[in-house]
């Protein structure tokens, strides 16, 4: 038996996942996969975990799975933060309401609490503003 002792440590996981990856044609998929990838890696807390050597990435098909070996908040922070505003920067230009970052689900629905206030947030509300 070794002298060493195992350091134990704690993961917290994100998953993200492409909806409606399978219906797309194979072309879409790499695309979004690549914009996927850019949009994740591009986030300050992915960043940071990475150069402390503390981010493991793992492709999922669909998506990745982000294991991020620093705060428990690195996960929600990537997911909530600039990973979610700048995904619906880039939806509401392409879809409008007609996607699930509708003017009223933006408005109305709990989950985007976090962001209120946040005048990127606010700007792409208004974007989907009825006319």
């Amino acid at each position: 038996m070794s002298s060493e002792k195992t350091r134990l440590e704690i993961g917290h996981v994100l998953f993200v996942d492409i909806v409606g990856y399978s219906k797309l044609l194979v072309k879409q998929q790499s695309e979004l996969l690549r914009e996927l990838n850019e949009i994740v890696s591009g986030t300050k807390e992915f960043r940071e975990a990475e150069l402390a050597g503390k981010l493991i990435r793992l492709p999922t098909g669909d998506g990745m799975a982000l294991v991020f070996r620093t705060n428990p908040e690195a996960p929600v922070e990537c997911a909530m933060g600039d990973l979610a505003l700048q995904q619906l920067a880039a939806a509401a230009p392409r879809y409008g309401a007609a996607i699930a970052t509708s003017y009223g689900m933006l408005k109305l629905f709990p989950f985007w609490d976090p962001l209120r206030g946040d005048p990127r947030f606010e700007k792409i509300v208004q974007s989907l503003a009825p006319k």
